[in-house]
C-alpha cells in the first residue's frame, strides 16, 4: 500500500506556507522536523504556535484505509444543510 500525499497551509499576511508530506510514519516525522526548523528561523514569520497547530493536525488526522472513507454527500444533501444553516 502506498502512502497518500497530505497538504497543510497557513496564510500569514502576504506569506503562504504550504507543506506536503507522505502520510506514513516517516513522512509525519519529517514534516514535524521541518515545521520545527521553520519555527526556529527568525527570518520567517512562521511561529512556534503555527508549528504546534500544524503538528497537531498531522498527528490527529492519520491516513485512513480506502474502505473507511465515507462517500461524499450528494448535491441535495449539501444544499439542504446550507439552507438549514
Amino acid at each position: 500500500m502506498t502512502a497518500d500525499v497530505r497538504v497543510a497551509c497557513i496564510a500569514k499576511g502576504a506569506e503562504r506556507y504550504v507543506y506536503l508530506w507522505l502520510d506514513d510514519e516517516p513522512g509525519r516525522q519529517a514534516i514535524v522536523r521541518v515545521l520545527g526548523r521553520h519555527a526556529a528561523d527568525p527570518e520567517l514569520s512562521f511561529t512556534w504556535y503555527d508549528a504546534a497547530r500544524l503538528c497537531k493536525s498531522v498527528r490527529e488526522h492519520p491516513r485512513h484505509d480506502v474502505g473507511e472513507h465515507e462517500p461524499p454527500p450528494d448535491r441535495e444533501d449539501v444544499i439542504g444543510r446550507l439552507r438549514r444553516g
